[in-house]
């Protein structure tokens, strides 16, 4: 999640694969939520019927993400995508 918050840009992604399934994965991205300050869950939650895919929201101070996370075979694929409100917009 560091290169998220490295990022100048107005929108920015991040993507990796984690040896885990979807609920293990899910866990840990919250998890590092958990730690950064200033932010806070808005919802998650599986995507669908089936345990494939799993999502979220997470609304910091200036910036929002939305979080995915598929089965991707026997691992998950994680993609966070965070967008920054522009600078002197009100909030």
């Amino acid at each position: 999640m560091d290169d998220l918050s490295a990022a100048a840009t107005a929108s920015s992604a991040v993507l990796w694969e984690q040896d885990d399934d979807v609920a293990s994965a899910a866990g840990g991205v919250l998890e590092a939520y958990a730690d950064e300050r200033g932010c806070q869950l808005v919802l998650s939650g599986y995507l669908g019927i089936s345990d494939g895919a799993w999502g979220a929201i997470v609304q910091g101070e200036t910036w929002v993400d939305t979080v995915y996370v598929t089965k991707d075979g026997d691992a998950a694929l994680v993609r966070v995508v965070r967008t920054r409100a522009k600078e002197g917009s009100a909030g």
